[in-house]
């Protein structure tokens, strides 16, 4: 499970996780950039859903990122891992990887 490998991180470690993933902050006990689930809270405040929605548009074609754009949003949003499923490769150093994902470490080629 990718939590197990966020759990070899500083807790203060932030992720880029795919949006569609659900219960990563709770398993690893480390934040993220977003995920769809974030959205909830949008339902009381018009500011929050503006900036959510907008955080999710940038990351809708995640599972196709590359290394220049994991790199934008790094600068962005000061995440400095990113999980991928496994075939997703990237040309940045794994951290962990197990049957499914890869957590790469962005900002080191």
């Amino acid at each position: 499970m990718w939590a197990n490998g966020a759990r070899h991180t500083p807790v203060e470690t932030t992720f880029f996780v795919p949006p569609k993933t659900k219960g990563f902050r709770i398993h690893s006990r480390r934040g993220s950039v977003g995920d769809w689930k974030d959205g909830a809270p949008c339902v009381f405040s018009e500011r929050y859903a503006k900036t959510w929605w907008a955080r999710m548009g940038e990351l809708s074609d995640y599972q196709s990122f590359n290394e220049s754009q994991f790199q934008q949003l790094r600068e962005k949003y000061g995440a400095s891992l990113a999980i991928v499923r496994k075939e997703h490769q990237l040309n940045f150093p794994i951290l962990y990887q197990n049957h499914e994902f890869a957590v790469y470490e962005l900002g080191k080629q």
